[in-house]
């Protein structure tokens, strides 16, 4: 079933990560991985939203696609879980 979150379940993931680990952009890498978390703060400062972006590594995508991550350009890639 569903849930609503809770501010403290925000807090915990914040104190989870680490607060001193969110930079100016309330963005946060989760060390040795390429997962991201951002922040969306109210006006008091406290983290209202958290966004989880799950990385992972791509090698044989990378191959097929030189040339157009060779322009140092944006891309982004969406694809369903798992694949």
């Amino acid at each position: 079933g569903s849930q609503e979150v809770e501010s403290a379940d925000l807090e915990h993931v914040e104190c989870a990560i680490g607060a001193d680990k969110f930079n100016l952009q309330d963005r946060a890498g989760i060390e040795g991985t390429l997962h991201r978390v951002s922040g969306t703060r109210n006006p008091a400062g406290q983290i209202v939203i958290l966004t989880m972006r799950v990385g992972r590594p791509s090698g044989r995508l990378a191959e097929l696609l030189t040339d157009l991550l060779a322009e140092s350009r944006s891309i982004l890639f969406l694809g369903p879980p798992g694949v």
